[in-house]
């Protein structure tokens, strides 16, 4: 039993371990396991947008695709700032084939995006392979 899976058992009502545990099952790409310990940490702690977003990503994994468009849009209801979910949101449109609102979505996510400019390029990337699509 890895050591956040053991912190769960421990401490049932300890948030971050309950995020790590699904973290560490989204990562191995355990769908089922990783929505459970999300499920548990929004119990704990329904306020916090990353439990949205990585909902909304096993979601998309799933092809549950108007769940995770959901869960997307909580977490930036909650926290507008959170520019991760726009490049979320992008794949997910990109994936439903709407291309309006893809393009839409990376570019919220280049506007606001601080970090390594490789994502800005990639998301980038990603609205000129949509806007040569037929």
């Amino acid at each position: 039993m890895c050591r956040v899976a053991r912190a769960t058992t421990l401490s049932p009502k300890l948030f971050n371990a309950w995020l790590g545990l699904g973290n560490a099952n989204q990562l191995t790409s355990n769908w089922d396991d990783a929505h459970r310990a999300y499920t548990f940490a929004r119990n704990l702690s329904p306020d916090d947008p990353r439990i949205y977003n990585n909902l909304g990503a096993v979601f998309f994994q799933r092809k549950q695709f108007n769940q995770a468009e959901a869960a997307y849009l909580r977490a930036l209801k909650l926290s507008p700032d959170y520019v991760r979910v726009h490049h979320n949101l992008g794949d997910l449109y990109t994936a439903k084939g709407d291309t309006v609102k893809a393009i839409a979505a990376y570019r919220n996510f280049i506007r606001t995006w601080q970090g390594d400019a490789r994502f800005a390029t990639l998301a980038q990337t990603k609205i000129q392979n949509l806007k040569k699509a037929p």
